[in-house]
């Protein structure tokens, strides 16, 4: 037997906000952006990490909730997929699908929380400014 116990209702997702510079708040989520200089060179993204060539970004940037037709092109896996495909193969809970932050510029989608960063936004040879985008998720208490 497995029990699981999930909230009662319907989790609405927070309205589209953009994103400054510092701590931001979405729904359960506390998502942080600051800027870094190029001087190391080993930035490594995660799922939840984002290091992104600054001046590739169109701001402002917005912070909102997952759509129909949002798709990332994962660095070094060279084939494009759509969040939701993305999300299934990580096995995000189904309840935290439509509420996960999706962070995005004039352009489309940069990354979204728990499935990585679209590859356009890449740290290359000629990177002079690193935008650090960290998300995580919060208890409502805190």
């Amino acid at each position: 037997g497995l029990l699981e116990i999930v909230r009662s209702g319907e989790t609405s997702v927070p309205p589209a906000a953009e994103l400054s510079k510092g701590i931001n708040r979405f729904g359960d989520y506390e998502i942080t952006a600051e800027d870094l200089s190029r001087e190391n060179s080993n930035y490594k993204s995660t799922a939840n990490v984002y290091y992104l060539d600054f001046n590739k970004l169109e701001f402002p940037l917005i912070v909102r909730g997952r759509a129909e037709n949002d798709k990332l092109t994962l660095p070094f896996r060279n084939i494009t997929k759509s969040i939701r495909k993305i999300q299934n193969e990580v096995r995000m809970p189904p309840e935290e699908r439509e509420i996960s932050p999706v962070i995005c510029d004039g352009a489309g989608v940069v990354c979204a929380y728990g499935c990585g960063y679209d590859k356009k936004y890449m740290i290359d040879e000629n990177t002079v400014k690193v935008l650090k985008i960290s998300v995580r998720k919060v208890q409502n208490n805190e």
